[in-house]
């Protein structure tokens, strides 16, 4: 399949071989329409629902029976690629059929429709949840809209109000109780600990790192220095960090285990850790240190706000953490009294002060 340009006429085609039949359809005037016409006839071909007389008609601006939901979605599940973990979308899927009819015309589908979907959810599960269901679905029309499958993205959040973020409740260890809890856990708890309050980096990342996803010096059989990269598996988004040493100290005190894996983290027997035994050893850990309101998450709040008290700026924190923006960052940091003190001692430096002068007397 190729597109190409037709230079009597400044028209592009796009040009290819269906079922033993060559055909071309003129794509317009610029190259990025007929990329845009090349991808959606591969996307059809790919999902089985190519139907050249139809695209035809539809080009020449004839009717055309609509595009049904359920084959819209097809489509979408064979030739979108998430950028993060594989098979989330399957279930957005899942849920979007429960709702929308696969005989449904995608022109049928507006704001109404995808209200009332939301209002359903609502009544169902909880406003997080809806919310990204409403952020999938708006995923999915704008990458039918990209397509020219779509006209309109009804799920646009200037159109659909979505729930808001609930408040989490996780927070951040100050530095006391982090030691209590050090304190109490085994050595290989404590290494998987002290990793995640000084990279903040996710549980599932932390059970699946490898020896090979890090860029490590070594001097004689210490860690010296080193560097992490990855794709975090949740939203696919880059994280690029320079290892601290108490987060080299981490990595020091886990390779006193190997596995054949190449896992870094193991659990007292060598093994590699499964989520539910981390879970259960960090809840007895976290009673034996009389620490209540935490759990896995608070790690990633506790690397935000101290790396915050330590100077560093959101933007760059955003980069170490994953995140596209600092405003996603700002809900892990937060900001403990003494940074609200130590502001308070910056702003009342000699070159801001001011003189408050006593009230007139009233003039009888």
């Amino acid at each position: 399949m190729r597109v190409y340009k037709e230079t009597k006429k400044s028209r592009w085609f796009v040009d290819y071989t269906f079922r033993g039949q060559r055909l071309r359809y003129k794509a317009g005037s610029s190259k990025r329409a007929a990329e845009q016409l090349r991808l959606r006839i591969e996307s059809e071909i790919n999902a089985g629902t190519h139907n050249p007389d139809a695209l035809r008609q539809e080009i020449r601006g004839e009717s055309t029976e609509g595009l049904t939901f359920g084959a819209l979605v097809e489509q979408f599940r064979h030739s979108y690629r998430s950028r993060g973990r594989t098979g989330y979308y399957d279930g957005k899927i899942r849920g979007w059929l429960r709702h929308f009819s696969v005989t449904m015309q995608v022109a049928e589908i507006g704001p109404l429709q995808v209200e009332q979907y939301r209002n359903m959810r609502l009544e169902q599960v909880g406003p997080s949840t809806v919310r990204k269901d409403l952020i999938s679905l708006g995923t999915l029309f704008r990458w039918a809209m990209k397509m020219g499958l779509a006209g309109e993205n009804p799920a646009d959040p200037v159109r659909i109000k979505r729930p808001m973020e609930p408040a989490t409740d996780s927070r951040a260890l100050t530095e006391e109780e982090y030691d209590r809890l050090i304190a109490v856990c085994p050595n290989w708890l404590a290494a998987v600990i002290a990793w995640a309050c000084h990279t903040g980096m996710d549980k599932g990342m932390i059970l699946g790192l490898r020896w090979g996803d890090l860029a490590l010096r070594r001097e004689g059989k210490n860690i010296v220095s080193g560097s992490v990269k990855f794709l975090r598996s949740k939203t696919g988004k880059p994280v690029r960090q320079v290892l601290s040493a108490p987060a080299l100290a981490a990595l020091n005190q886990a390779r006193q285990a190997r596995h054949a894996s190449g896992v870094v983290f193991l659990d007292n027997k060598s093994q590699a850790i499964e989520g539910k035994a981390l879970d259960w050893a960090l809840g007895k850990a976290l009673k034996a240190a009389g620490l209540q309101g935490f759990n896995f998450r608070s790690f990633r709040h506790t690397f935000a706000t101290w790396a915050l008290r330590s100077g560093v700026h959101p933007t760059v924190l955003a980069k170490m953490m994953g995140h596209s923006t600092a405003f996603i960052t700002e809900r892990y940091m937060h900001v403990a009294d003494d940074m609200l003190e130590k502001a308070a001692e910056m702003m009342s430096g000699s070159h801001m002060a001011v003189t408050i002068l006593p009230p007139k007397p009233e003039t009888p």
